[in-house]
């Protein structure tokens, strides 16, 4: 059994929120990336054609995004077994490093601006698509 202390459920409970955060904006970045593959296959060369640079850059910012957030993911873990001495070094989970390194704070931030491009970039695309009809 192991036994935490009061500062350390805090540190996991706020872990588990943002490993739970870190898969809702995962999966919602897996379908965009998905719709825009779709985008890909089912409509004509002419209208894609005009849409190429958006449409590059909405899968480039999804990929990106994706590769974030599976690092945030991952990081929890390592994060979670070394709890009791980084619940001690660091204030916030934010702070916390990953396994190289990278606070999780700039992993997270990275994630959710590229998930933010992506979605920009997605939404300029669908503009474009439906004005040229």
């Amino acid at each position: 059994m192991i036994i935490m202390t009061i500062s350390e459920e805090f540190y996991f409970e706020a872990l588990k929120r943002l490993e739970e955060w870190s898969i809702t904006v995962l999966v919602l970045q897996v379908i965009v990336f998905i719709v825009l593959a779709s985008l890909c296959l089912f409509i004509d060369n002419n209208k894609i054609a005009k849409v190429r640079l958006w449409l590059t850059a909405s899968v480039t910012f999804s990929a990106i995004s994706i590769l974030f957030a599976l690092n945030v993911i991952g990081t929890i873990p390592w994060s979670t077994q070394r709890l009791p001495e980084l619940s001690i070094k660091y204030q916030s989970i934010y702070q916390f490093p990953n396994y190289i390194g990278i606070p999780i704070w700039i992993l997270a931030f990275s994630q959710h601006i590229s998930f933010l491009f992506a979605l920009l970039s997605f939404i300029i695309i669908l503009y474009i698509l439906i004005r040229s009809e």
